[in-house]
């Protein structure tokens, strides 16, 4: 990522000053002259292909999955550098420094403004000078997914660079907040709690204006619906440790749709829960991992041991591979992961009901999902094992859940990891024991190099 990065330091704000007189219209810098040959957008499907340049411009997770302990990268099987192990190997062990020199990618941070530019771009049209030129489609559904995708995009850039939520670490200075159109000026730093006053405020925003419950046809998934703003609102108010919030929320997803995909099925039509055209998908614009490095990307041997006798899970997510012998996170066959799907939601629901003090019915939330990723025979077992359970105990069983069910996916597992206790974590990189420390500072990664050089504001101690 070196190289994209020197790509957006050096031509990002030649490119954002030149998409401000394309893009926008309705706001104080639109230009009365349109340029010729350039076109600024007057209609619902003009404005929907600029806000879809704000779905491309969301990175993937692959740094994140890698700072987490689901992987354990194996050796370049055909000697030819080809897992770029070199590259990342200061993020496999959370080596994080102020300048790596070139020896690692960073992680994503320009990218997500990208994105918050595109989505400012609507949010500050005038919707009245806007003409619906789509019967299904409407400018108040964009403004409700640019709303969502901004929150999105400043949830990921607290998670990255900031501490976990509390009344004690809200007051860290953090990133900026950029809700304008201007790409020339600096932006201090934010503190986490102004950071979420505007993620909350724009996911309350989205849910006013949201017009589509769900999309049904796989095509528009990429969109923020109804039901993945409420799943995304459920997220952030997990990670808030907002037990009731994420609780009435994922209920609300549930009640738009509540199906799974059941790995107890086989055939060709059976559909993995993280294709974007399974029933579970509930919103997919995440790129999926580097097909030149995915060889490399072994399941780890301490996560692959959590997967109980009879787990469906591992055989059809992690398949044993044919010619390396070892767990190779399953291609579903398209270039996006399901940024969100309901078994998340299901997972949620059932960590806030014991958070809350009703485990029962946190353990009926796990069945629900459970039935559908374990054989006939083994579910009583298992579901005996959690029934008992309260509790402490109850939510580390819970999260264990969560680590087998999205492993290797949308850094689940760090982001869970950083939320619930930052424990100490383990695991070998090429024959290497690394280790984090309990509550270690590293659970916060520092701002790219790049960043803190091109914004005055954030090289400030």
């Amino acid at each position: 990522m070196t190289d994209m990065n020197s790509y957006h330091k050096t031509l990002l704000p030649a490119l954002l000053t030149g998409l401000m007189t394309i893009l926008l219209s309705g706001c104080d810098k639109f230009l009365d002259i349109v340029p010729k040959g350039q076109v600024i957008p007057s209609t619902t499907s003009e404005y929907r292909a600029t806000l879809n340049n704000g779905y491309k411009q969301a990175p993937g997770y692959i740094l994140t999955n890698m700072r987490g302990i689901t992987i354990d990268p194996q050796p370049d099987p055909f000697g030819m550098g080809l897992d770029e192990y070199e590259s990342y190997k200061t993020i496999y062990k959370w080596e994080d420094t102020d300048n790596n020199s070139g020896r690692s990618e960073s992680y994503p941070y320009y990218s997500y403004y990208k994105g918050i530019f595109f989505a400012n771009s609507i949010l500050l049209a005038d919707a009245e000078k806007v003409r619906e030129d789509d019967r299904q489609d409407s400018f108040r559904q964009l403004r409700a997914e640019a709303h969502a995708l901004r929150a999105y995009y400043y949830f990921e850039l607290a998670n990255l660079y900031g501490p976990v939520w509390s009344d004690e670490t809200k007051g860290t200075s953090v990133v900026p907040i950029n809700n304008t159109i201007d790409t020339e000026q600096s932006f201090p730093p934010a503190t986490l709690e102004q950071l979420y006053d505007q993620i909350l405020a724009d996911i309350n925003a989205a849910k006013e204006e949201v017009q589509v419950d769900r999309y049904s046809d796989p095509r528009y998934r990429y969109r923020f619906s109804g039901e993945a703003i409420y799943a995304l609102s459920s997220r952030i108010h997990l990670y808030r440790g907002e037990w009731r919030e994420a609780l009435d929320d994922a209920v609300k997803v549930l009640s738009i749709s509540d199906k799974l995909e059941d790995l107890r099925h086989t055939g060709d039509k059976a559909l993995l829960p993280m294709d974007y055209r399974s029933e579970e998908c509930i919103i997919s614009f995440t790129p999926s991992i580097k097909s030149t490095i995915s060889f490399s990307q072994k399941l780890s041997d301490q996560v692959a041991e959590l997967y109980e006798e009879g787990d469906l899970r591992i055989d059809k997510y992690f398949p044993v591979d044919k010619d390396y012998g070892y767990r190779l996170r399953k291609a579903v066959g398209q270039t996006y992961d399901c940024t969100i799907r309901r078994s998340e939601v299901y997972l949620t629901a059932a960590e806030c009901l014991s958070k809350l003090g009703e485990d029962e019915r946190s353990a009926e939330m796990l069945t629900t999902l459970l039935s559908q990723r374990l054989s006939p025979e083994a579910l009583p077992q298992v579901k005996a094992k959690y029934s008992t359970l309260h509790g402490v105990e109850m939510v580390r069983y819970i999260l264990g859940e969560r680590l087998k069910e999205f492993a290797q996916e949308c850094g689940h597992d760090w982001y869970d990891f950083k939320r619930s206790g930052q424990p100490e974590l383990r695991k070998t990189i090429h024959g290497e024991e690394v280790v984090l420390q309990d509550h270690d500072p590293r659970y916060v990664i520092p701002l790219p190099a790049e960043a803190r050089e091109n914004n005055p504001y954030l090289s400030v101690k």
